[in-house]
């Protein structure tokens, strides 16, 4: 029986704050896969998800007494990180995919769907390009990684209502580029 899985996060923090890994050990089971999700489904790789995703917790271990908890939740604090250190990946890579890459594909990978999925996402790509940054990752935050508002707006360090109205104008620009004849 696992003593941390019932803890709120402020708790759990603040026994990382106490030396106590396991409930470090909590707070990475409770995000890593949404950590994950949110750099895969930029990046749509796998590897490279799962090293950003690594990079981001140690990061946050490191870093978790610089936490304050009155400038947001814990998860807004780490996708802040998860954020950073995706700018910094852009900053190292190309964004077009040599045939080095290509050829390293595993055996156990679905070629064709992540085809389609690098497909679909170039699509909105080209919609969201258009969009200012910040509507930009609010987009991305609330639709493709299920972050209520309030997380949102502690990841951009606005108010809730705030996030919530530039998601509106945000997804309004979408629809005009979309159907331009609805409007």
């Amino acid at each position: 029986m696992n003593p941390y899985k019932e803890l709120p996060e402020t708790e759990l923090v603040a026994k990382c704050l106490n030396h106590e890994l396991d409930a470090f050990g909590e707070l990475y089971a409770r995000y890593v896969q949404k950590i994950y999700a949110y750099f895969y489904r930029r990046i749509l790789n796998r590897e490279g998800a799962e090293d950003l995703t690594s990079i981001t917790f140690l990061k946050a271990l490191e870093g978790v007494a610089n936490f304050n908890p009155a400038r947001g939740p814990f998860g807004a604090w780490l996708y802040g990180i998860a954020g950073n250190n995706l700018i910094d990946f852009y900053r190292r890579t190309k964004k077009t995919e040599g045939l080095e890459q290509a050829e390293n594909v595993s055996d156990g990978v679905d070629v064709e769907k992540e085809i389609h999925a690098k497909a679909e996402l170039e699509r909105a790509r080209g919609y969201l390009e258009e969009l200012p940054a910040e509507q930009k990752n609010i987009i991305l935050l609330r639709v493709w990684d299920g972050l209520s508002f309030k997380e949102i707006a502690g990841i951009i360090g606005k108010s809730e209502p705030a996030a919530k109205m530039a998601f509106g104008r945000a997804v309004r620009k979408i629809r005009a580029k979309l159907s331009p004849s609805l409007n």
